[in-house]
């Protein structure tokens, strides 16, 4: 590189000037004034030089500063038009900005940082709108805020839950003026067994009915201590009380009751509790999991999610670390309420704590492949991926057909995370998709996963009539599949499609990605083509081959002047692609 020519630190600096000067100028000008425009294609122009001269941007993203290769690139401190502030405070800590980024993901990549002042709760925050924008090209790593304090939480989401916790305080309340005596049995079906019961719990074990000294104390004191009451009967390890069905009600309305009012240390407590006398025999193997799956309803889930979310210290991380902790007994409550959530932070949110641990149980995820929202297929599938269960495949194959390209393209994904024989098989299917992010996932799938048998279907794509109307970024995949599975097979059509023609020279885009894909074939005849491609005449291509050369060269440790000598031993001038695939962000 020549002095005159930028460092790849310098040309971080531009990028991010240039994207501050487009989300700014975005915010303080009307609709139809040029100046945003403007900006916004200098950005382009300096990220595109950027990706093709450096590859990835890769930005850890300070309180104050965007920071490439350990060193500042981007700092505008004391203001809240600050880039790195907006993206911190949202919990992101790294953006990569990846090559074939298109015009489209970066004008919403800009569009989402201009409004980012006006995401006024959750539901609406810069993470979240990001994710919503299925940006292929643009990666982020957020934290949790929550859990590590960093940021300030705001208000007002699942408002509607806080006050139906606020009736049922009420309801119990007014179970307790009343005071009931007559016993009445707790049907085995009755997960939302309702606060007035608890003044028709049988006697305890000293005969002494508890409700008149109950009724003297707090409305959580009251179940707190009913808890207490019925953990003692089942340490008692009685046999007559063993799986007793109107135990494991009474105990399971008592802890979401107590979850209900916001004691969530008391039901913690309760649980370690149950799961010591579960393990000492008290009670029969998985009675734990039946109590807390009677009292976390998906109502009282949704509940704990809003605590998880709304509240800042010591209530909000223990809220997270119940769901976490009870995640294996509640997952049909959380599916649920992953399903029917309309806040988006509360679906994020689920979507983490059913991706720890060893991830869903397939037998959960299998009805929502079947349901009617793009949205419950497309996260049922993200979380499948998780169990990396290849018995899900047919599931996969019967979604390649579904009429949301949203989920396809999730599918698509998942089955180049999952991989083996009958995913790029699967693979293969997808590359005749109609949908061109379908068809691009599928092409980058298969050239990490296919083999020889499916080079006839990549050759029919490279060698289509319709390959000079897709995108760079399709043309790309494709042809990169195509050397790839082909080998020297390959070279045949790639140095033909980079060659002009006297009727029917292909765009410049399609000579230019053969050029590239070359490089990945070893052997001394895609070195040929390379070498003819580098004296053509034609600058582009002639950059392209020098590049392309270059790459190959240095992997196979040659230099120049072995042009004509075999290297076998090259596997390709470029990185291998597998790094490049992976589930979108969610």
């Amino acid at each position: 590189m020549s002095a005159q020519e930028p460092s790849g630190r310098d040309s971080a600096r531009a990028v991010c000037a240039a994207l501050h000067h487009s989300y700014r100028s975005l915010r303080m000008y009307p609709p139809g004034h040029p100046t945003p425009e403007q900006a916004f294609q200098t950005l382009v122009d300096a990220l595109t030089l950027h990706l093709d001269q450096f590859g990835p941007l890769e930005l850890e993203v300070q309180e104050t500063q965007l920071v490439y290769e350990d060193e500042d690139v981007y700092s505008f401190p004391g203001s809240r038009d600050n880039l790195a502030f907006i993206l911190f405070r949202d919990g992101i800590r790294t953006v990569s900005l990846l090559p074939g980024m298109e015009a489209r993901e970066l004008r919403a990549l800009v569009d989402c940082l201009a409004q980012a002042e006006t995401l006024a709760d959750l539901e609406h925050d810069l993470a979240t709108a990001l994710w919503e924008q299925d940006l292929p090209h643009f990666e982020y790593e957020v934290v949790d805020p929550f859990i590590s304090g960093e940021l300030d939480l705001l208000e007002g989401v699942l408002g509607e839950l806080g006050e139906t916790a606020a009736a049922r305080q009420a309801g119990a309340a007014a179970a307790l003026a009343v005071g009931e005596t007559e016993p009445t049995t707790v049907p085995a079906d009755r997960a939302d067994w309702q606060p007035e019961d608890l003044a028709s719990v049988e006697e305890a074990p000293d005969g002494n009915q508890p409700s008149g000294e109950i009724m003297e104390q707090t409305t959580s004191e009251v179940y707190a201590d009913f808890a207490e009451v019925l953990l003692e009967i089942v340490g008692s390890n009685d046999e007559e009380t063993k799986g007793d069905d109107r135990l494991t009600s009474s105990l399971a309305a008592a802890l979401g009751e107590l979850l209900s009012l916001g004691e969530l240390d008391k039901v913690e407590l309760a649980v370690d509790r149950l799961e010591m006398l579960e393990k000492e025999g008290c009670q029969p193997a998985g009675y734990v999991g039946q109590v807390v799956a009677r009292a976390l309803t998906p109502g009282r889930v949704a509940l704990l999610t809003s605590y998880a979310l709304q509240e800042a210290g010591t209530r909000g991380e223990r809220a997270r670390r119940l769901l976490e902790k009870l995640r294996v007994w509640i997952y049909p409550a959380l599916l649920e309420v992953l399903s029917e959530a309309e806040d988006k932070s509360v679906r994020r949110l689920i979507l983490n704590v059913l991706m720890s641990g060893q991830g869903v149980p397939a037998v959960y995820l299998e009805p929502l492949f079947r349901d009617k929202r793009w949205y419950v297929v497309r996260n049922a599938v993200h979380l499948a991926v998780e169990l990396q269960n290849h018995a899900l495949l047919p599931h996969f194959e019967r979604l390649l057909s579904h009429s949301d390209p949203r989920v396809r393209r999730e599918v698509v994904r998942g089955l180049s995370a999952l991989g083996g024989s009958k995913a790029a098989s699967l693979l293969a299917t997808a590359l005749r998709d109609d949908d061109a992010g379908v068809r691009t996932l599928a092409a980058r799938g298969l050239a990490r996963h296919g083999g020889r048998e499916h080079y006839p279907i990549v050759l029919e794509q490279a060698t289509a009539k319709s390959l000079d109307t897709r995108s760079p970024e399709e043309v790309e995949e494709i042809l990169v599949a195509l050397a790839r599975l082909g080998g020297e097979t390959a070279v045949q059509v790639l140095d033909k499609l980079w060659k002009r023609r006297l009727f029917g020279t292909r765009p410049l885009a399609v000579r230019t990605a053969a050029v590239r894909a070359l490089a990945l074939i070893p052997g001394q005849s895609a070195r040929r083509s390379l070498e003819a491609a580098r004296r053509c005449g034609e600058a582009v291509i002639e950059q392209a081959a020098t590049q392309a050369l270059s790459d190959l060269y240095a992997l196979g440790s040659s230099k120049p002047s072995d042009a004509g000598k075999d290297n076998a031993g090259v596997s390709g001038g470029r990185d291998d692609r597998s790094g490049w695939d992976g589930p979108g962000s969610e």
